[in-house]
């Protein structure tokens, strides 16, 4: 009897389970039927492709062995247009100038100071303002209305160093860089000395770093055998960004005032 009473649970439990599957895969042809007959995409190519590698079957196929270009090829058309369009050159400052004082407003330019790129303008600039005896201010005029991260931006990579945070006046790329060997770990900008704490074994390289998600407090790891050099974004801040512009240009000037 028990038996009996077994088999037949096991039996409506199965029953449940294929009436599930046959709901979900009645509800994702709903959709997928929806999307493919959305008038927006009649000259579109689309395919639809939903396979399940337990059971070995598809919940839903259509055009699944087509070859579809892979959405970021569309990078590379990008940065054609924009190596065509925009030049090869990006405003770094915005200068206002008057008798006894100079306006700067920062542009966005991502290469003030970042050590991949030799040539450096806007520092050729601030190297000017030593023999001028101005007041120099710095502001942001109401021009920047962006946020440090961009829309869908994946939290958990933010101590990668593609993922440098985006700011008004960018300083180093707005990443720390590191490299050398356990105990002599070089840091750029050295105002970031004072924030590290190394992990290491002896005479090895530097091997990985590590930031604190909300501060600027680095973990730096040592026990490879081969150079490299790391970079890791920092959590930036209109005060800290030109904290570290006095500190790397204050032998051009010292006359300076900060304003937000």
């Amino acid at each position: 009897m028990l038996n009996v009473q077994l088999s037949r649970i096991t039996c409506i439990i199965s029953i449940i389970l294929v009436l599930s599957s046959c709901s979900v895969q009645q509800k994702i042809s709903k959709s997928a039927k929806q999307v493919i007959n959305d008038t927006s995409l009649l000259t579109a190519h689309v395919g639809i492709s939903i396979y399940d590698p337990a059971t070995g079957k598809y919940w839903y196929n259509y055009q699944g062995d087509k070859y579809f270009v892979p959405a970021s090829n569309t990078k590379i058309p990008t940065c054609y247009a924009a190596m065509k369009y925009l030049g090869d050159s990006l405003v770094g400052l915005r200068v206002t100038e008057y008798d006894n004082y100079i306006f700067l407003f920062g542009n966005g330019d991502p290469t003030f100071l970042h050590p991949d790129f030799d040539g450096q303008p806007v520092k050729n600039f601030f190297k000017t303002l030593s023999s001028s005896n101005k007041a120099v201010f710095f502001g942001s005029g109401g021009m920047w209305e962006e946020t440090a991260l961009g829309s869908g931006w994946t939290w958990n990579d933010y101590s990668a160093d593609y993922m440098a945070e985006r700011s008004q006046f960018p300083i180093y790329g707005n990443v720390v860089s590191f490299s050398g060997k356990a105990g002599d770990i070089k840091v750029t900008p050295n105002y970031f000395n004072s924030h590290i704490e190394q992990y290491s074994t002896p005479k090895s390289m530097l091997s990985r770093v590590e930031r604190e998600q909300f501060r600027n407090e680095f973990k730096t790891f040592s026990y490879g055998n081969s150079v490299r050099k790391v970079q890791v974004p920092f959590i930036t801040s209109d005060t800290l960004n030109f904290k570290l512009l006095i500190d790397a240009l204050f032998i051009f000037f010292q006359n300076y005032y900060i304003t937000k």
